[in-house]
């Protein structure tokens, strides 16, 4: 069996590093279970470089806790607010929300003090937007402004995102390795793999999950878009449904080929993005199995 590589999601801070893993693993022998496939998981052969607190220790007290959007405050650096500001919008479009629900939200459902001026032009407009997504249950403004600001975090930060690399780093050795990343764990697989120091590692799959890759603000701060030249196959796993992971990793969004997408997988957490239900779903653990299994 070739070594096999978790990089988790954000949310992970204060988690027991093994337990989590024991997560994975269970969620995947699951998806092998209902592929009908066995494969002996060797617990020696599989690295989970656990990263979830170094994000909260490393930042600044006032920067530990994003913006509470419901509150209408946010607590962000102005780069940060422009930064969210296009990702919120990309949210808000994909999820339904209108102008006209923004506008009635910012009048404090008074439709006479609507005002005239339509479009997400400032803070408080989007983030009304936000409050109207919370209310609707597809998606949680919570989720999205913590999720944003970590992975502003992880593409502004040197210090964090060395130290975060330097991690997975350790996981990575010279023989084949398979890595599977989740949420902000993709973003963070990619720009580690695509490196100059990268080039000599062995991934014959990467293999990433609910990625928020394909979003405009995060795709336009991890440029170039080029294919890793030490991976040999990618696949993307994602539930169209999936709060984080806005967009496909098409051609049209994110041009880097090819990847074998599956964008229907059926996510049963709450917000759709839950690594359980990912690594369970049968043809994710297929893409594992036929990387993993001897050749």
């Amino acid at each position: 069996m070739k070594d096999l590589v978790l990089i988790h999601g954000r949310s992970q801070q204060k988690k027991d590093a093994s337990e989590l893993k024991k997560v994975w693993v269970e969620a995947l022998k699951k998806g092998l279970d209902d592929a009908g496939l066995a494969l002996r998981l060797d617990d020696k052969k599989i690295h989970f470089p656990y990263y979830g607190d170094t994000l909260i220790a490393m930042m600044d007290d006032d920067k530990d806790v994003p913006a509470i959007v419901v509150k209408g405050v946010s607590n962000a650096s102005d780069p940060e607010q422009s930064f969210s500001m296009e990702v919120y919008r990309e949210v808000l479009v994909q999820n339904g929300v209108t102008g006209e629900q923004i506008e009635l939200e910012l009048a404090e459902g008074d439709a006479s003090k609507v005002v005239t001026k339509k479009g997400p032009l400032n803070w408080p407009w989007v983030l009304a937007g936000l409050r109207v997504l919370d209310r609707s249950k597809k998606a949680g403004a919570w989720t999205t402004s913590t999720f944003t600001h970590d992975v502003y975090v992880y593409l502004t930060d040197e210090d964090i995102r060395e130290e975060i690399n330097k991690g997975i780093r350790k996981a990575i050795r010279e023989q084949p390795t398979v890595v599977v990343a989740h949420s902000l764990g993709t973003i963070v697989a990619y720009t580690l793999l695509k490196s100059e120091e990268a080039k000599s590692w062995k991934v014959p799959t990467l293999i990433t999950l609910g990625s928020p890759l394909a979003i405009s603000a995060v795709a336009a701060r991890i440029r170039p878009l080029d294919r890793p030249a030490c991976v040999r196959d990618w696949f993307n796993g994602r539930d169209d449904r999936d709060t984080v992971a806005l967009f496909s990793l098409a051609p049209t969004r994110f041009p880097v080929e090819p990847i074998t997408a599956k964008n229907n997988i059926h996510n049963i957490s709450e917000n759709h993005h839950g690594i359980e239900s990912y690594l369970a779903d049968p043809d994710v653990a297929r893409w594992i199995y036929e990387a993993l299994k001897d050749s």
